[in-house]
């Protein structure tokens, strides 16, 4: 008779979903202010919160999963906390902190204060930025737009140098703020050098459908769908990978199609009053393509 007494029978252990070396919180302990945004699997919040050994609190935002049974997007919020905690960039959005029970993210607040302006308004989103100051009648405006597209370039730029598609970038995912100089004194010499040098930051946020080159061809290439193309459609390229190849998706597509997105992103810049341009011709050519 044989000898099974070295016989180990194998056993599958879970993944931990949780990303080692990433700072932690409690989001339990955080002081809620206001939402800011809702999607169909997060809330978004500002908060205020205290660092440990810290005596001052600030104003952070807050992105809280909603749909904390569907295995995917769990697993695509824990891609998202990896990939922006290896991001460091002045014009990508600062990760701070993640909590894993329940699952939500901590980022830098920023916004734009329009008071030094002469207006009581406060915006974050590019495309909330563009409406107010397509509505007024301001000398050098053109050259606030011109510098915000320098910086959301740059900002791209950095991602794909690093093999990162965002896949869904548009005027709503980027912050602008003026944080920089907007507490300073009008008078001050160093308002109007931080005014002059970067008259609005920007920095782009929302990484839920950004994959890394390497995590979007093990995601792909394992999943059973053909639904890949997320995001916002009017934003989407013809470059939008829509169907595979044989049994590879052409990942470095998605980079072009980020460029595509990119045009669109100066398109409302220059047309802040035309949310969707190229609607119905961009659904029905990825129409035609299914």
């Amino acid at each position: 008779m044989a000898n099974f007494r070295n016989f180990k029978l194998p056993q599958l252990l879970r993944r931990s979903t949780e990303t080692v070396n990433i700072p932690q919180f409690d989001l339990n302990k955080l002081v809620v202010k206001e939402r800011i945004g809702q999607g169909s699997f997060s809330n978004v919040f500002t908060a205020m919160f205290k660092a440990p050994g810290s005596d001052e609190t600030e104003t952070v935002v807050v992105k809280k999963m909603i749909n904390v049974l569907d295995q995917e997007e769990r697993k695509l919020f824990s891609k998202e906390v990896a990939i922006l905690h290896g991001l460091n960039h002045t014009n990508v959005v600062k990760f701070k902190a993640v909590c894993y029970k329940p699952q939500a993210m901590m980022l830098e607040y920023i916004c734009f204060d329009f008071k030094p302006f002469g207006q009581d308004i406060c915006v974050s989103a590019l495309s909330d930025f563009l409406l107010e100051i397509d509505d007024a009648n301001c000398e050098g405006i053109h050259d606030w737009v011109n510098h915000a597209a320098k910086e959301i370039i740059q900002g791209l730029a950095y991602l794909h140098s690093n093999g990162i598609a965002h896949r869904d970038l548009k005027s709503a995912n980027i912050l602008v703020s003026n944080q920089h100089y907007s507490s300073l004194c009008v008078e001050d010499r160093e308002f109007e050098l931080m005014f002059q040098s970067r008259p609005v930051a920007c920095k782009l946020t929302d990484f839920g459908e950004s994959r890394s080159l390497l995590i979007q061809a093990q995601t792909m290439l394992a999943s059973k769908t053909n639904n890949v193309d997320r995001g916002t459609v009017v934003q989407h390229g013809s470059e939008t990978p829509v169907e595979r190849n044989g049994s590879i998706y052409r990942i470095h597509r998605w980079l072009k199609a980020d460029i595509w997105a990119l045009g669109m992103i100066f398109f409302t810049m220059i047309n802040p009053n035309l949310k969707s341009p190229y609607t119905l011709e961009i659904r029905s050519g990825f129409a035609s393509k299914l």
